[in-house]
């Protein structure tokens, strides 16, 4: 998807700026993992570039997802410490906290606004550092896909996340707004 682009360096940036100071993160859920490439940015900014780790006996940043749809599954996804498959309703209540939650390109396939709300709330509850979400900027049509879980069914304007204390930066064709506890 030609906007998710605009995201990378906006979200590694985000993602390193956790990784500087006194407390640094220990934890990242990324929730929507789909082929994995945000897994391959918070493990590159939180445990390789900055720290030099580049063995998995040497990280020390926890970093899981949630994904429902197994057929995402690759070679990627062994970046991950565990990618739980499901629906996030029933697991992310079983999760211990994390320090990081990333929820990119995922809340806008909810199938209604309630489901966005339930899964906003589970991320202010379940966040103790920073919380970075990315969705498109305008609805569209996303055309025939496979898998239900792919289609967009709902909008989320810059004004939905700033009512909820995010801050916010538009990019090409997209909103990524994030909130520090």
């Amino acid at each position: 998807m030609l906007c998710e682009r605009a995201n990378l360096t906006p979200v590694a940036d985000l993602l390193e700026q956790t990784q500087v100071g006194e407390s640094p993160a220990k934890s990242l859920l990324d929730i929507g993992v789909g082929f994995g490439t945000y897994g391959i940015i918070a493990r590159a900014f939180m445990d390789i570039w900055r720290e030099g780790r580049m063995s998995r006996d040497q990280w020390k940043v926890k970093i899981d997802g949630i994904e429902l749809e197994e057929c995402y599954r690759n070679p990627i996804w062994e970046i991950y410490d565990k990618v739980y498959l499901g629906d996030f309703e029933s697991i992310m209540p079983t999760l211990k906290n994390y320090d990081v939650t990333l929820c990119l390109h995922m809340i806008e396939h909810l199938p209604t606004k309630e489901k966005g709300e339930k899964l906003l709330d589970l991320l202010e509850a379940k966040t103790t550092k920073r919380i970075i979400i990315g969705t498109p900027n305008t609805f569209y049509s996303t055309g025939d896909y496979p898998l239900e879980s792919q289609g967009h069914h709902t909008f989320w304007p810059p004004e939905e996340f700033e009512k909820r204390g995010y801050t916010v930066m538009k990019l090409y064709g997209d909103t990524l707004a994030w909130k520090d506890k």
